[in-house]
């Protein structure tokens, strides 16, 4: 079952960005994996979602400004987890 919650932000590897998430896909892989038989890479999150849709908070290889903060720009990802945080 999904349960709303609360989580740390994580600490971003030099080749990772932070996604404010709008929208995240359900799909067969996560199902799959809420059920434990589609397990994810190593080193991945526990939280599910393998897909996104959302705006660039944080990029740690380049000074974010605020034109870019406030940008309205949209980016998708597929992940490896995390989707739905």
């Amino acid at each position: 079952m999904l349960q709303v919650g609360e989580r740390s932000l994580p600490v971003l590897e030099s080749d990772e960005v932070l996604i404010k998430v709008d929208y995240a896909g359900v799909n067969r892989a996560e199902t799959l994996q809420r059920k434990g038989l589609y397990p994810p890479p190593p080193g991945a999150t526990d939280v599910l979602g393998l897909e996104c849709a959302g705006r660039l908070v944080l990029n740690p290889n380049h000074a974010n400004t605020i034109e870019e903060l406030l940008s309205e720009k949209r980016y998708i990802a597929l992940l490896s987890g995390g989707g739905y945080a």
